[in-house]
């Protein structure tokens, strides 16, 4: 918590947000879920420390933490929940990938979600083409 605190403070006075992911716990050992995020949040106080949760988090809790926590939510993140690791792999949400993001983006409408957005990276062997289908998905089913 002290590192925390002391990067909010140095943060501020640049103008920068702080955001928490909640990471599997097969990828970390503090900051599973977005309820322990908004716990160190109030805990903290500070007002440029945020969370962050995306596709792949939904699909393994359910809508039901994002909707109680989402008043700290300031950034979303989409890749593809069912591709498999590692990252060599392209995890870049496209329509066709198996996984139905509708649950998750009538939930986004639902707290009417209107900040940040990113997408995970291919793997850039064709840059232009996923970024283009990943926008192209996003129009589709967000904007």
């Amino acid at each position: 918590m002290t590192f925390i605190r002391m990067l909010c403070d140095v943060a501020y006075e640049y103008g920068i947000t702080v955001i928490l992911e909640p990471l599997d716990k097969s990828l970390s050992n503090m900051y599973n879920t977005l309820d322990e995020c908004a716990n160190l949040i109030r805990i903290l106080g500070k007002s440029n420390l945020t969370s962050m949760c995306g596709s792949q988090y939904f699909s393994s809790s359910g809508p039901e933490d994002i909707l109680k926590n989402q008043g700290i939510i300031s950034h979303i993140h989409l890749d593809s929940p069912i591709l498999p690791q590692p990252h060599s792999l392209t995890r870049v949400p496209q329509k066709y990938d198996g996984y139905d993001y509708k649950p998750f983006f009538k939930m986004l409408r639902q707290i009417k979600y209107d900040g940040l957005v990113s997408v995970t990276a291919g793997t850039n062997s064709d840059f232009e083409g996923e970024i283009a289908g990943a926008l192209t998905f996003l129009r589709d089913n967000f904007l």
